[in-house]
């Protein structure tokens, strides 16, 4: 708690214990009223709660500092010195151009170089819109739906919720230096979380994958499908970080870094299993180049754009392209995986969480409806008789019952019917 203190030359002297270094520190507020002193008392507790709870300052001693900053007082600069408030910066610092520069600058020992192209697309998105020398407290709460607006004529509804997010992070930075108030992108109408797009998953079966691979150029290119497919690994991150010593023969295991996870606590690396279907592919590649090679698919240096080249070899395989070429073979294998094992188990190999499985990487198959619909060669069929129709069901489906529908039904096999689920758990 803060407390005031009066001097003998009629000054006010503000006391707190500093969340940093829990030491009592001392603000002078100079010949003020004692209701002045109180006021500044209640903001500076409330500055020191949002240090140690890492929270965003309330509304009104976000004002506050504002309108402190704002008038140039010498108050805001003792505050500040104290490391309660950020550092008084010049005005070029609080132009959108000159902010995002500093502030992606400030972090590229931090960070990796595709997060900073992402930040780079996003700064052009802000600039194209905005204009370079806009003042970081020009942007409203309604300007920053207008741009949100602007971005869904020409991007993807997921692209726009991420693009958005950035936006949230400089602004974010802009509100804890105190150069402004509020951040306009943080309103629940600009949704930052993406979604899964059922629209572009596609289940690319045995088959498929088999005739790709027959047209694939070498060994690693063999390889890497094979990775993706029956690995469910990112594709290129951690296909491309794959060394061979990250193979374990004999235990059929190899070990996956994932660039992607990495910042999580126990998630730089994961455990996978090796089916036969990939140990197949694993050894052919090293019979090829695994004596003469660290990695299992050696990077060119150059560019990780695998698309471009794998759409090709799909095409010459007589196959057309489908969505999402690298993640729709994760997505399959995550699906295959997750109809006969624990889902706890499947994301565990698969470095994501049985939420984020869910909502981008689990589909549902024609497998799916055929193991249960009427006519798909496992169940009974509908037969004509002298009653009407009959749901035949085999000898070995011992926990379903059969169904007699008579002549005048409703029901029948051209007519809309409810199936009979029926001792449906214990035939499963």
């Amino acid at each position: 708690m803060a407390s005031i203190s009066k001097q003998k030359n009629g000054r006010k002297l503000l006391q707190y214990i500093s969340p940093m270094n829990k030491r009592r520190c001392s603000i002078q507020l100079g010949k003020v009223s004692m209701k002045e002193a109180d006021e500044v008392r209640r903001q500076v507790e409330q500055l020191v709660a949002s240090k140690l709870s890492a929270q965003a300052l309330p509304a009104p001693t976000a004002a506050w500092i504002g309108e402190l900053k704002s008038s140039g007082s010498r108050l805001y600069d003792r505050i500040s010195e104290e490391g309660l408030v950020g550092a008084r910066l010049s005005a070029e610092d609080t132009l959108l151009e000159s902010f995002i520069d500093g502030y992606v600058e400030s972090r590229i020992a931090s960070t990796k170089e595709s997060t900073r192209k992402f930040w780079g697309r996003t700064r052009k998105h802000l600039l194209d819109y905005y204009g370079a020398d806009c003042r970081l407290d020009a942007i409203t709460l309604g300007e920053a739906k207008r741009w949100v607006l602007k971005l869904k004529e020409t991007l993807a509804d997921n692209t726009v919720r991420r693009t958005t997010g950035v936006a949230r992070q400089f602004f974010s930075e802009a509100v804890d230096l105190g150069l402004i108030v509020s951040n306009p992108f943080s309103q629940k109408s600009l949704p930052v979380a993406t979604r899964g797009n059922k629209d572009r998953m596609e289940f690319i079966t045995v088959e498929t994958i088999n005739k790709v691979i027959d047209h694939c150029p070498d060994a690693q290119w063999r390889l890497l499908v094979a990775l993706a497919r029956w690995g469910g690994l990112r594709v290129p991150s951690e296909a491309l970080a794959l060394r061979w010593n990250d193979i374990d023969w004999q235990a059929c295991r190899m070990i996956v870094r994932s660039p992607k996870t990495e910042h999580h606590v126990g998630r730089n690396q994961r455990e996978v299993p090796i089916c036969p279907e990939l140990f197949e592919h694993l050894e052919n590649a090293f019979v090829i180049t695994g004596d003469k090679e660290h990695c299992l698919i050696p990077s060119n240096g150059k560019s990780n754009n695998l698309r471009t080249p794998f759409m090709r070899i799909i095409k010459q395989a007589g196959i057309k392209p489908w969505p999402r070429l690298w993640q729709n073979l994760r997505s399959t294998r995550q699906t295959e995986l997750s109809d006969s094992l624990p889902a706890h188990v499947v994301s565990c190999w698969m470095g994501n969480s049985p939420e984020v499985a869910r909502e981008h990487y689990l589909q549902v198959t024609d497998e799916h409806f055929a193991s249960v619909a009427v006519g798909s060669g496992n169940e009974g069929i509908w037969a004509d008789t002298s009653v009407g129709y009959e749901y035949l069901i085999p000898a070995d489906a011992s926990s379903c019952r059969n169904v007699t529908t008579p002549s005048n039904s409703t029901n029948g096999p051209y007519r809309t019917r409810t199936c009979d689920f029926f001792g449906v758990n214990e035939a499963l």
